[in-house]
């Protein structure tokens, strides 16, 4: 795929996570980088990616003796679709998209 056939909107945030758009959108970049895939953040592409960051949540999910978090699950929703940018018209809707993640955040054994 030639270059700027894929364009990023910058994500809109709904969340009261700093820069949570802008993370996802950069996220997805590197997933296409990743893929072989040529993109840019204008809306010259063929194709456009817009999205909306919905809502991130974190929790803990393993506790130190102390009842402290150690172990936290992070879930981040969001709406993604895909536009042809000549007609508008949308190409793939991929609605409310979850996503998991645990990391660990204690002090290293």
């Amino acid at each position: 795929m030639k270059k700027g056939a894929i364009s990023i909107e910058k994500f809109r945030n709904d969340t009261n996570v700093r820069d949570a758009g802008i993370i996802l959108g950069e996220k997805i970049k590197d997933e296409l980088n990743k893929n072989g895939y040529r993109w840019d953040f204008a809306t010259s592409g063929r194709y456009l990616i817009r999205g909306k960051v919905i809502s991130i949540y974190e929790r803990p999910v393993g506790f130190s003796e102390q009842r402290y978090g150690l172990e936290y699950t992070l879930i981040c929703s969001a709406d993604i679709e895909v536009l042809e940018t000549a007609s508008g018209a949308v190409a793939m809707k991929l609605g409310r998209i979850t996503n998991t993640s645990t990391y660990y955040a204690g002090d290293d054994p």
